[in-house]
């Protein structure tokens, strides 16, 4: 769950004091030193689950459903708006940067679990929210980071800890970190990766699926491999079996209760042929043409369940 609030306000009127959204949930505290501003939740009046005492107006709403909602205080001379997404944090979350609409409204349609946005672009939070993508801010400093969050109140951020006094006051916030691969880079070591997988290209994404740290970041190249994990518990939930590693060929298969799915990297200098009668799920330089894939030098492919046999191509 996220907020955002792109809305202006009067800071001496109002302003968000604290944010605490959870699955279902959305609590905060807002000071209102007119004891006067309307509350709309979702466009809508709603007294319901708020108390004003005093200057502060205090909500805590319950059974939201997932998805997006806002909150807007209204006075004649200024409004704060914030929104929040409901719902459950996926496992190994799936993230892009964006830097304009297009690029959000095309993450959103392929059910890309997240954006990252860069700091200078911290108004398409509302945006990204308003579709049900999660948002993570990039490039804060320290200093800007406790008022970046009152204002636009991110899901979480990216290479910095959220510490006190913004922890207290807005809780949910997530912090990443991220961590970079090489083209060719040996899977223990990419299955040992803690933080965000930040994978540049086709062949990296399908790697960085291997990761059983925070999660990954794409690139606008591999969009498509958000389709790809539907339907298949393994890519969020699975454990990396039957690794081998050999003249630049690996091949591995991640394991999530009876979803299997198998993971062919050629990075040797030859072709590689793998038998196989099923369409890869995903891939990069390679050619298929059943029952034989072809996998070119760099190239990458992703089956359901796991390839009959692997034989090079001399």
């Amino acid at each position: 769950m996220l907020c955002s609030g792109l809305g202006q306000a009067d800071g001496a009127t109002l302003r968000l004091v604290s944010s605490q959204p959870t699955e279902a949930t959305w609590s905060f505290v807002v000071e209102d030193h007119s004891h006067t501003a309307e509350l709309l939740i979702d466009g809508r009046n709603r007294s319901q689950g708020c108390i004003r005492h005093g200057s502060i107006l205090r909500c805590d709403l319950h059974g939201l459903f997932p998805g997006g909602h806002t909150a807007e205080l209204r006075l004649p001379g200024a409004v704060l708006r914030r929104s929040v997404v409901v719902g459950k944090w996926p496992e190994r979350p799936m993230f892009v940067r964006v830097v304009d609409e297009d690029l959000i409204r095309r993450a959103a349609e392929l059910r890309i679990d997240g954006v990252i946005v860069a700091a200078s672009a911290i108004d398409l939070v509302e945006v990204a929210h308003a579709r049900g993508l999660r948002v993570l801010v990039e490039g804060l400093t320290d200093a800007e980071l406790e008022l970046a969050l009152e204002r636009s109140c991110a899901d979480g951020v990216v290479g910095q800890v959220v510490a006190s006094p913004a922890r207290e006051r807005f809780p949910q916030t997530h912090s990443f970190s991220i961590e970079h691969k090489e083209p060719g880079e040996k899977i223990d070591r990419v299955i040992a990766t803690q933080g965000l997988t930040d994978a540049h290209g086709r062949a990296q994404a399908a790697l960085a699926l291997l990761g059983q740290g925070q999660g990954m970041i794409i690139d606008s190249s591999a969009l498509d491999l958000a389709a790809v994990r539907k339907g298949h518990p393994a890519f969020r939930r699975g454990t990396v079996s039957n690794l081998t590693e050999e003249q630049g060929r690996a091949r591995c298969e991640l394991v999530s209760g009876n979803d299997r799915v198998t993971f062919l990297f050629n990075n040797g200098a030859a072709v590689w042929n793998i038998r196989s009668q099923k369409a890869p799920l995903y891939q990069d330089r390679a050619q298929f043409h059943a029952p034989n894939l072809e996998l070119q030098p760099g190239g990458v492919a992703i089956l359901a369940g796991f390839a009959q046999s692997a034989v090079t191509n001399f």
